[in-house]
């Protein structure tokens, strides 16, 4: 504190006071080291002295850097906490999904039993969860499927009749072991073939349109009906037979499937039984002896 010639009171530090206090508006203008602050001492225009303040600016220099050091330091720990988590959800994430890719892919390789992990609630494991349940209903179905066509295949392994399956074309795309029996074929030299091959040469090429002439009239002559036929070997043999032929859907494709029975020992009964009332009528009608009944 000091009038216009001297000083009247002071504190601080000895080697300040004799310092020329010019007042500083912004931390930028201090040159010597000291924030000065100066106030006149005015009353009824008279001016009666001043009051001057100096803060050294090293302490809050020093004070400011720290301050931004370690605003800068929380800066970089956040940084790097949000780095570390966006890393660990995205191997969470990249882990799950890679585990699901892999299981898909295990799936339609045809492997059954596949199942995924599961930990946490989150969406990802509650999606873990429903692929999971999926693929045992998959499996399920998958596995009732193969017991039924087991148990198809054994019937038709094991059948005395032949079965045959063409396509809309009348190609032969599968046969049971009768049908080879009966005919004299391997199993690969009718896959393939029209199944006109079981026909005799010369009715062959009327075979050919009845499935044609089916699809565009619709009308089912052979189809859904049971008839007698004569069929051929391999050989050339000419043989009796009963066929069957129904219809049926497979990937949305028009199948058909026949029934084949060998009528050669019911017509050699049949023609034995005939024989045997023949001779029975001729052997009474030659007869002179009367009958009493």
């Amino acid at each position: 504190v000091s009038d216009q010639s001297r000083i009247l009171a002071y504190g601080g530090a000895d080697k300040y006071i004799q310092v020329s206090h010019q007042a500083d508006k912004h931390l930028d203008q201090v040159d010597d080291g000291i924030f000065d602050l100066v106030q006149s001492i005015e009353v009824n225009g008279y001016h009666f002295g001043s009051v001057s303040m100096g803060f050294e600016t090293q302490s809050l220099e020093n004070l400011v850097h720290t301050v931004t050091q370690q605003i800068l330091s929380i800066a970089g720990v956040e940084m790097l906490l949000v780095a570390l988590f966006s890393l660990l959800l995205g191997h969470y994430l990249t882990r799950n999904l890679t585990q699901l890719t892999s299981a898909s892919k295990r799936i339609l390789a045809g492997e059954l039993g596949v199942r995924v992990p599961v930990k946490g609630k989150d969406e990802i494991a509650q999606m873990t969860r429903a692929f999971n349940n999926m693929v045992d209903k998959v499996d399920a179905r998958t596995k009732a499927l193969e017991a039924a066509n087991i148990r198809l295949n054994t019937i038709l392994e094991s059948a005395v009749d032949g079965f045959v399956i063409i396509n809309e074309f009348g190609i032969i795309t599968d046969i049971n072991p009768a049908v080879s029996r009966l005919f004299g074929y391997a199993h690969n030299e009718l896959i393939g073939q029209n199944v006109s091959i079981f026909m005799p040469f010369d009715q062959r090429p009327l075979h050919d349109g009845y499935i044609q002439q089916y699809f565009t009239t619709h009308v089912a002559k052979i189809i859904g009906t049971s008839r007698e036929l004569t069929a051929q070997r391999k050989d050339g043999q000419l043989f009796p037979i009963a066929l069957s032929v129904s219809q049926m859907s497979i990937d949305n494709r028009a199948m058909f499937i026949g029934l084949v029975k060998d009528l050669s020992e019911a017509k050699r009964k049949e023609i034995a039984a005939a024989k045997t009332e023949s001779v029975l009528l001729a052997t009474l009608a030659a007869s002179q002896d009367c009958l009493i009944t």
